[in-house]
């Protein structure tokens, strides 16, 4: 199954967009997937996160717990992953180990009302359109529907087009194949970041599209 990620991130005045694409044999990743009752608790414990689908539920923990202990996740899931779908590993791949072994914790990610609605907006818009994209309704770029939406100092975005599962969703992004500059990676580990929205939609089964949306406003 191809899949796909797309990814702009926008820090004061300077932006960039990158894309990728990777094919994987169509299975499950098999591992066990045991909850980090810390990370957990946290979210549940913030009452945005029931705006979340089961599915942005499960992407908000994983992305969480990376932070948590980058090196970690890197072992236990990142090297089990490649173990099982052999045809990911890559230069990136070996970068994103590397990566993750020498990266500190980083702050935890909280639920942001303002990037849930867009980021849902944004995804439901997607699907409609049945491609993936930054230009949303009415072809409003991803700077002009974050500053409409009040956020101006520093947002990212990464979409993905691809398997619903958000274990492997987060994994895909990290190794960022054939990604200049690894956009989505460098997102996702960004220490600035202090907020974040998800939305998921179906394009049609087994697809799906997930956005995630990320600031440093709270």
């Amino acid at each position: 199954m191809k899949h796909i990620v797309l990814g702009l991130f926008l820090l004061m005045s300077a932006h960039g967009f990158t894309q990728g694409s990777m094919v994987l044999n169509s299975k499950s990743f098999l591992t066990q997937r045991k909850m980090d009752s810390s990370v957990s608790l946290a979210l549940q414990n913030q009452s945005l996160y029931n705006l979340l689908s089961r599915s942005g539920q499960e992407l908000a923990y994983w992305v969480n717990l990376m932070r948590k202990d980058p090196k970690a996740f890197g072992d236990q899931y990142v090297a089990r992953f490649l173990e099982q779908f052999p045809e990911a590993i890559s230069p990136e791949s070996r970068e994103l180990t590397a990566r993750l072994a020498s990266t500190p914790p980083l702050p935890q990610l909280i639920i942001s009302s303002v990037l849930v609605g867009t980021a849902q907006d944004h995804a439901n818009y997607l699907a409609e359109k049945g491609r993936i994209s930054h230009t949303g309704r009415g072809g409003k770029s991803f700077v002009r529907r974050m500053n409409e939406a009040g956020i101006t100092e520093c947002a990212g975005e990464n979409i993905f087009d691809g398997q619903d599962d958000a274990l492997m969703v987060l994994i895909l992004l990290l190794i960022d194949k054939g990604v200049p500059g690894a956009g989505h990676r460098e997102a996702l580990l960004n220490p600035t970041f202090n907020s974040i929205g998800i939305g998921v939609a179906s394009m049609d089964s087994p697809r799906m599209v997930f956005v995630q949306q990320f600031g440093c406003q709270l």
